[in-house]
């Protein structure tokens, strides 16, 4: 079984892209273009890491990530922003992201923190059980 991100962003082709982009590592990816979609989708499984965009259609991504946190879920969650502010950064860090990221994304970056939530999560759940 694939490891599972999933990605949270309002806008349908930046969805689609950075799924493609991630899709070239052999990874699973789920797509969202609300909060609620993603917090409803938690009620049935959860990623192996979640990028997040910091203003979706209905919420903003700091109270998506503040809902997962009062769920006591440990996801590593990598934030963007289409525009960068310093307070945005630091409170979503306190809220227990992992990352905040300004787009335009540049995709070896985010490639290479998506693959640090993967690690993470795989340390947290070194054992996984695969379906014969």
């Amino acid at each position: 079984m694939a490891d599972t991100v999933w990605i949270a962003d309002p806008d349908r082709e930046v969805r689609e892209s950075l799924a493609t982009l991630l899709r070239t590592t052999g990874v699973e990816v789920e797509t969202f273009g609300t909060g609620e979609a993603v917090l409803r989708r938690l009620r049935d499984g959860r990623p192996e890491c979640l990028v997040l965009d910091i203003e979706l259609a209905d919420m903003s991504g700091l109270e998506v990530l503040l809902r997962i946190r009062a769920r006591h879920l440990d996801v590593p969650v990598i934030v963007l922003a289409s525009y960068a502010d310093v307070s945005l950064a630091v409170c979503a860090l306190h809220l227990g992201a992992m990352d905040f990221l300004e787009k335009p994304i540049v995709g070896r970056v985010l490639l290479a923190r998506v693959q640090e939530g993967l690690g993470h999560a795989q340390a947290r759940f070194p054992v996984r059980v695969h379906a014969s």
